[in-house]
C-alpha cells in the first residue's frame, strides 16, 4: 500500500432524487392537460361568442325588417279606411 494512491469518492444522498424522477413526468402531463383544457375552454367561449355576435345581428335586422313591414301595413290600412291614394312609404 505504501505508494499507491488512494483516491476517495463522496457520493452524497439525495433523497428527492427518486422522488423528482417519479413526480416530473407526472406534473409534465399535468401543465399540458391543464394547458389543452384551457384552449378548448378559450376556443369553445370564442366560438359561442361570434355565434352570439351573429345572432344579435340577424335580431337586429330582422327587428328592422318588421319595423318596416308594419309601416307598410300600416300606411295600407289608413289608405283603405281614408280611400285615399296615398303613396306608400318605402323602407330602407
Amino acid at each position: 500500500m505504501e505508494g499507491e494512491q488512494v483516491v476517495q469518492c463522496w457520493q452524497p444522498k439525495r433523497p428527492g432524487a427518486h422522488l423528482l424522477t417519479l413526480l416530473l413526468p407526472i406534473l409534465a402531463a399535468m401543465v399540458l392537460l391543464t394547458g389543452w383544457i384551457a384552449r378548448r375552454v378559450s376556443r369553445h367561449a370564442l366560438h359561442n361568442s361570434v355565434l352570439s355576435d351573429r345572432r344579435f345581428a340577424m335580431l337586429m335586422l330582422s327587428q328592422q325588417e318588421l319595423a318596416d313591414s308594419e309601416a307598410r301595413f300600416r300606411d295600407l290600412a289608413e289608405a283603405a279606411l281614408t280611400g285615399s291614394e296615398r303613396p306608400m312609404r318605402r323602407g330602407a
